[in-house]
């Protein structure tokens, strides 16, 4: 096969797991064309870092190794800024731990940062540069200062906004995460989106369901953290009619704080 009907089968198989991953469906004979895809992609050849697919038996192997007591968010840090852990790794435009306070009083968790190919990300940008400013109007609305937040993905690496990560990343990635989550230790945590609440929860039920309520996040320490899932501020800047849904849900993590506080 070629390399340009190579590379938009890899980039329709990484827009197909994407939209799985964000919840469109149903997608018509989506099985036949999962087959088709992997069976036509079989051939060897040289494909793009971000668009590559892991073999499902390599999944498990790839992640980041997993330190029995988990490390502390420097630690953590370090080892994320040097990742090789998958694919994406080779196409990134920086790698980011997240921001914040060491002791949260609130875990913030979105997906990936997006960025045009050759363009530096601003320094300190977690989500987008409008996206970041939203959430700092989302902790003023609950009270709660920005340094007692800390702000992170699910993927560390920002990506070219072509480079869509797979299930497959995320696995990959998943583990740094539930590092930094045993080492923070916050009170509440709020996933934004839907890639970082599945993550975490292990749903297949879409954001609309899941949102607003709240989900004990059990520890390897037995120890369990409120977890209240809310829409993403990329999708609320598209989508400014969901703005009153998110504020019902930073009313209820507010709420939570305020009796944490007691």
């Amino acid at each position: 096969m070629d390399s340009p009907h190579r590379d938009f089968l890899q980039s329709l198989q990484a827009l197909l797991s994407y939209h799985q991953i964000i919840g469109v469906a149903p997608y018509p004979a989506v099985q036949e064309t999962e087959r088709f895809l992997k069976a036509a992609l079989a051939f060897p050849a040289s494909a793009p870092a971000c668009v590559e697919r892991l073999p499902e038996t390599a999944a498990a192997a790839v992640g980041p190794p997993l330190d029995t007591d988990g490390g502390t968010a420097g630690d953590i840090a370090g080892e994320i800024y040097s990742c090789t852990g998958c694919v994406l790794h080779a196409s990134r435009l920086s790698s980011f731990p997240g921001q914040g306070s060491e002791k949260p009083r609130l875990l913030i968790v979105g997906s990936w940062l997006t960025g045009e190919d050759g363009m530096k990300i601003p320094p300190g940008c977690i989500m987008g540069v409008k996206e970041d400013v939203m959430v700092s109007r989302m902790l003023s609305a609950i009270h709660l200062p920005r340094e007692k937040a800390f702000v992170t993905n699910i993927i560390k690496c920002a990506l070219p906004d072509a480079c869509l990560p797979s299930t497959e990343n995320i696995q990959a990635c998943s583990a740094y995460l539930m590092r930094q989550i045993s080492s923070l230790c916050p009170e509440v945590i709020c996933t934004m989106g839907l890639a970082a609440t599945r993550a975490l929860l292990k749903t297949s039920l879409p954001l609309s369901q899941l949102r607003g309520k709240m989900y004990p996040l059990s520890l390897a320490d037995q120890k369990s953290i409120p977890l209240v899932p809310t829409y993403h501020p990329t999708f609320l800047l598209q989508n400014p009619d969901f703005k009153r849904a998110t504020w019902e849900d930073l009313q209820y993590i507010g709420k939570l704080l305020k009796a944490g506080s007691h």
